[in-house]
């Protein structure tokens, strides 16, 4: 018959953490006089800037220009 021996270890605990971290609050209410602005989907931008490249007659190396073009043009339509 042989003796075996049990080893058991200690789990050390995790560190308690000391710092909290501040939560701001921000007032949801529309500010009078300042638009709340829907940001265009990936989807509408993509539609748009599509559209600019087939009417600018597909040129290549553009995509950028037309991609921020179709963001600012949908920006401007949805203010009031």
């Amino acid at each position: 018959m042989s003796d075996k021996i049990k080893v058991t270890t200690k789990k050390k605990a995790a560190p308690k953490r000391t710092t909290k971290a501040a939560a701001t609050v921000v007032d949801a209410a529309p500010v009078a006089g300042i638009a709340t602005l829907a940001a265009p989907t990936r989807d509408e931008i993509s539609a748009r800037a599509h559209e600019l490249y087939v009417k600018s007659g597909h040129p290549g190396g553009r995509d950028l220009e037309f991609w921020l073009e179709a963001e600012r043009q949908l920006l401007d339509e949805r203010k009031v």
